[in-house]
């Protein structure tokens, strides 16, 4: 098994404008645990230039928290926040007087809300109560709005312009779809963004005979937007796979060829993750986020009838089938810490299968002997 690891430092570098002289980068902090998530951590001046905000997660916390540091005094950093998230605090941005900061609270699932906190410190102001994506974010130079960039209509990300005060969010109408990482000119005549156009499409290889035979790949699935997390049936009849063809995140199943594309969920809105086909094929369980949190459901894969296993608030991900279709293995985070846990395919109690930790991919083995999954050393 190959593991790889990566430390981030803050640094600056001094700038002056109109030389070409170079300096060398002082390293100012150490992040701590940034791997997955670095550009979450992205340092913002403060308007007098005296302070980063930026996200870190220390040692003996689960989730990332804001702070601020003295730039001239880097001993000097204090959180700004205690993150209630179920993923942590990102995205601070600076307010133009230097007294405020806006973020994003994250939570499973991609989602999260806009906040504020007084850079001196306090209890943060939810602005937004969506549990939407929300990517980037930017203040108007009078302070009195945040414009961000979510997907808190389903689907595609538009930019949204969110009363500092609290209240309403407006859509930005050239923002349209698809529009990202806003950037306000400082007289708020002008507004840049990007527009993003994106389409990830299925490709299906031929697996070689022989050692050192190059075979060919053919486009499989294809269609405007993203699809991807495919996953043949059973019986190597059926395709299910995710896409946003629609707008929003569902999941599609097709014949094995990738033709007679026909869509299974209408969530409109929510983020679905993985599937699993049943043994018999005709069931796919997968996991989807409609309330903020991870449930995971089983729909039909010729009627479409959905119906919801895990009905509590925790998050319950990565289903997968027994051998024998009686049960259906996830992994959840109800005990506060990520255990695999199974549950009747016909729904009913879920019983608790590990006891020390069950991070993703429960998986059965032929004989059903076995449960394999993955977990921290």
């Amino acid at each position: 098994m190959c593991r790889a690891s990566c430390d981030y430092q803050l640094e600056i570098v001094r700038c002056w404008a109109g030389t070409s002289r170079k300096f060398a980068p002082r390293v100012i902090k150490d992040l701590q645990r940034l791997a997955a998530r670095r550009f979450w951590a992205a340092p913002n001046w403060s308007p007098d230039g005296k302070y980063l905000a930026y996200t870190d997660r220390p040692l003996d916390q689960q989730t990332e928290t804001l702070f601020l540091l003295a730039v001239d005094n880097p001993e000097d950093k204090r959180p700004l926040t205690a993150s209630a998230g179920q993923v942590g605090d990102y995205y601070a941005r600076f307010s133009p007087d230097g007294q405020t900061l806006a973020f994003v609270r994250g939570i499973s699932g991609g989602g999260g809300d806009l906040f504020l906190v007084r850079s001196a410190g306090g209890e943060p102001k939810r602005l937004t109560f969506d549990k939407a994506r929300i990517h980037a974010l930017d203040w108007t130079p009078d302070g009195a709005h945040i414009v961000i960039c979510s997907d808190r209509l389903g689907g595609f990300c538009r930019l949204w312009k969110v009363p500092a005060s609290g209240g309403q969010p407006e859509l930005l109408l050239l923002g349209q779809q698809n529009a990202m990482d806003p950037s306000i000119s400082r007289d708020w005549r002008r507004l840049a963004y990007l527009h993003e156009d994106r389409n990830i499409n299925i490709w299906r290889y031929e697996v070689p005979r022989t050692t050192g035979q190059k075979m060919p790949r053919t486009r499989l699935i294809a269609a405007a937007g993203d699809n991807w997390i495919p996953q043949f049936s059973r019986d190597g009849k059926k395709i299910v796979f995710a896409s946003t063809r629609s707008g929003s995140t569902e999941f599609w199943v097709c014949d094995s060829n990738g033709s007679n594309s026909r869509r299974l969920t209408f969530f409109n809105g929510p983020h679905v993750g993985s599937s699993s086909w049943s043994p018999d094929s005709q069931e796919i369980a997968f996991h989807a986020f409609p309330e903020g949190h991870a449930a995971v459901y089983v729909v039909g894969a010729q009627v479409g009838r959905l119906r919801r296993l895990t009905t509590s608030t925790s998050n319950e991900t990565a289903p997968s089938w027994s051998r024998d279709g009686k049960w259906i293995y996830f992994v959840s985070d109800n005990t506060g810490a990520l255990q695999v846990w199974k549950i009747p395919a016909e729904g009913g109690q879920a019983v608790q299968v590990t006891k020390k930790g069950g991070l993703a991919a429960p998986v059965e083995s032929p004989d059903g002997k076995t449960i394999y999954y993955t977990t921290k050393r």
